[in-house]
Formats: C-alpha cells, structure tokens, sequence
C-alpha cells in the first residue's frame, strides 16, 4: 500500500526512539487532496485499521484512509530548511493556493512584506522545492507574517513542524522586526485559529 523510503524509515525510527512514551505505531491519514496527517500513536491499532510492518515499527491506517493512499511514497528530504517528509501520491490533485490579499502599501507591515517576500523567493522556496512544497506569504499584520504550506508537504504535520521550525528561524534571523510567524495550513481549520483570511 504505502513504500517508505530508507531515509524515512531511519528519520521515523530515531523520532520514535527519542520519545519517552511508549509508542506503539506510526499513523497515516488522509484529510483531502494533497493533505496528510502522520503522527506517533501511543495506542494500539484500531480494529479496522491496516497495519503495515516496517523495519522496526509499525504503520497504522484507517479504513477511509488506505484506498487513498495505495502506491504513495513516503520520503524525508534533506536540505537548507532542517529538512521534512514528502508523501508523494499518484492519486493527489494539487490544492488551489489561498487567494492572499494585496500587500499593504504602507507603514512598517508594507517594508516586512518586501523583506520577508524576497526570503521566501530567494531562500526558502527553492528549498523546499525538493520536498515538492511551496511557502505562500498570505499577509502581514502588526509585524506577525502569515503563512501558508502548500505542495507536497502541506497536511502532513510531521513535515510540518519541521520545516515550519526552518521557515521561523531564516525569516526571523533575516527580518528582526517581525514578532510573530503563523502558518494558516496549522491553523486555519481549527477551533480557534489564530487567522481567517
């Protein structure tokens, strides 16, 4: 059903490794097009759940979950960023990018929006590239910068949380009068996101 690389499998091993809670498999979802959740479960399958065993831990799948995921590729990816697993599938369309606002024309937020639009043009979009992912500048608000994941790693929060964490640190390093990152892919559909476009 799913092929995991070599790469992934030793990048998952090492994550399991370092948690202090037993953990008994790797779970993979399916949200929609191009949107995947993985997470360390510290419980065990569930009934209708395909297993798959790898080499030294185990995959977990709902059922909604496995027709949508037959011939996906999971992969971790090295680079600039920290680096992030890619989930490539056959049956994926891309997801349309969120339409963003015009950029303000004015005042500090218009100066960050031109500083923090040429980092992701020059230094953090052909990163991720290789992931087959895509940051998006969605808006700047009182110095917070607003973000969205797309491509091949959007959904999938292990990806996610690391190459959210790379994104951070070059942006921050680069532009020290933002205050605050939020990336809209976490947020946005949850109870209290902190951004509605």
């Amino acid at each position: 059903m799913i092929t995991i690389t070599d790469k992934a499998q030793e990048k998952i091993r090492a994550i399991i490794q370092s948690k202090s809670a037993a953990i008994q498999g790797l779970r993979i979802g399916v949200e929609g097009p191009g949107q995947y959740t993985m997470s360390l479960d510290e419980n065990p399958p569930r009934a209708d759940d395909t297993v798959i065993q790898v080499n030294g831990f185990q995959v977990f799948v709902d059922a909604q979950s496995a027709p949508r995921l037959q011939g996906a590729t999971v992969d971790f990816i090295e680079d600039l960023m920290g680096g992030g697993f890619k989930i490539d599938n056959p049956r994926d369309e891309a997801p349309a990018p969120r339409p963003r606002p015009e950029p303000p024309t004015e005042g500090p937020d218009a100066e960050i929006w031109k500083k923090v639009q040429d980092i992701l043009d020059t230094m953090i979009n052909p990163a991720v590239a290789g992931h087959g992912g895509y940051i998006q500048l969605i808006d700047v608000k009182d110095g917070r910068v607003y973000i969205e994941m797309l491509g091949g790693c959007q959904g999938c929060s292990m990806s996610r949380i690391t190459l959210k964490a790379g994104v951070e640190r070059a942006i921050m390093e680069e532009v020290p009068e933002v205050v605050e990152i939020l990336d809209v892919t976490d947020h946005a559909g949850g109870t209290n996101p902190y951004y509605r476009g």
